[in-house]
C-alpha cells in the first residue's frame, strides 16, 4: 500500500525523467493524480517512439558509444539511458510506474548490445594470413596467440608493417596484436623475435565507431613514419619534443580522427604528436 509521501515522490520523478527526455515541462494540471496522468501520457508517447526505432533499427550509434548505458543499485534502483546522444541518469527510490523506466533500461541494453556484437564480428586475421611475415616472425605471433584486427573496409589486410624501428640499419616488424579482445602494437626485430615490445594497449572495444547506415566498425590503424612527419606534427600541435631523430617511428591512428607516435629511444617507447 503506497502512502502520500511515495505517491509525491513518484510525482516528482514522473516529472524530472519528462524534464530530460523532452525539456522543460509545466503540467497545466493542480492535482497530484492529475499530474501523474499527465506526466504518463508524454512518457508514454516516448514509450511509441523506441518501439518505431526498434521496428526501424535506427539507433544513433555513434551517438551511444559516447556514453555508454550502465545499471546499478544504490538504495534503490538507479537507470542511465541514452536519448538523443545525452545520457539520463535517475535514481528510483520508490517503485509506483516502474515500467516506463524499465523500458528506457531496456533499451540502454539493447544499445550496449549492438557495440559487443559489433566488436566479437571484426575480422581478425591469423599471421598466416600474411606472407610477407618471416617464418620465425610468424611463428613468434602464433605462439603468443595473435590475431590482426582489420580495419572495416580495408583492403589488403593491415596492421602489420615492417621498417627500422628500434634502430637504423635494422629490419623489423610491428604488428598489432589482438588476443581476448585486447589489441597491442608488438614490435618485433626480425633476428630475435622472442625480444618483442609489447606498446600501447588497448580495448578493441574502445577502437569502434559508428561508420553511417546504423552500422559499427574498427578504426585502429599502424602505418611507419619518418622524421619529416614526426617533426612537422610537433611544429604544428605541439606536444612532446622529439629527440634526434634516426629511425622510423610507429603511427598509431584511430582512423581518420586522430593519431600519436610511438618512437623508440634510449630503451624507451616515447609518445610524440600525431594527427588531430
Amino acid at each position: 500500500m503506497l502512502g502520500r509521501k511515495d505517491f509525491d515522490c513518484d510525482i516528482a520523478v514522473e516529472r524530472k525523467l519528462v524534464r530530460e527526455v523532452y525539456g522543460p515541462h509545466s503540467p497545466t494540471s493542480q492535482s497530484p493524480l492529475d499530474s501523474v496522468l499527465e506526466t504518463d501520457c508524454l512518457l508514454e508517447d516516448f514509450e511509441k517512439g523506441i518501439h518505431r526505432g526498434i521496428r526501424r533499427g535506427c539507433f544513433n550509434a555513434s551517438a551511444t558509444r559516447q556514453a555508454k548505458p550502465r545499471l546499478r543499485r544504490q538504495g534503490g534502483v538507479t537507470f542511465t539511458a541514452l536519448h538523443q546522444g545525452h545520457a539520463i541518469t535517475h535514481t528510483r527510490q520508490c517503485y509506483y510506474g516502474g515500467m516506463n523506466l524499465l523500458l528506457i533500461f531496456v533499451l540502454s541494453l539493447f544499445q550496449i548490445d549492438q557495440w559487443e556484437k559489433a566488436n566479437r564480428e571484426v575480422v581478425r586475421l591469423a599471421p598466416s594470413s600474411f606472407s610477407q611475415l618471416p617464418k620465425n616472425v610468424m611463428q613468434e605471433l602464433e605462439r603468443r596467440n595473435c590475431t590482426i584486427p582489420q580495419v572495416w573496409g580495408s583492403h589488403p589486410p593491415g596492421n602489420v608493417i615492417s621498417g627500422e624501428f628500434l634502430k637504423k640499419g635494422q629490419k623489423d616488424w610491428a604488428v598489432l596484436c589482438s588476443v581476448r579482445l585486447k589489441s597491442w602494437i608488438l614490435v618485433l626485430p626480425s633476428g630475435s623475435p622472442q625480444t618483442a615490445f609489447k606498446v600501447a594497449e588497448e580495448e578493441d572495444l574502445n577502437m569502434l565507431e559508428g561508420i553511417g547506415d546504423g552500422k559499427i566498425g574498427y578504426s585502429r590503424e599502424i602505418g611507419p613514419v619518418g622524421e619529416a612527419f614526426i617533426r612537422d606534427h610537433y611544429e604544428a600541435y605541439g606536444g612532446t619534443k622529439p629527440p634526434p631523430i634516426d629511425h622510423l617511428g610507429i603511427e598509431d591512428a584511430f582512423n581518420e580522427k586522430g593519431s600519436v607516435v610511438h618512437y623508440y629511444y634510449q630503451n624507451k617507447w616515447l609518445q610524440l604528436t600525431g594527427s588531430d
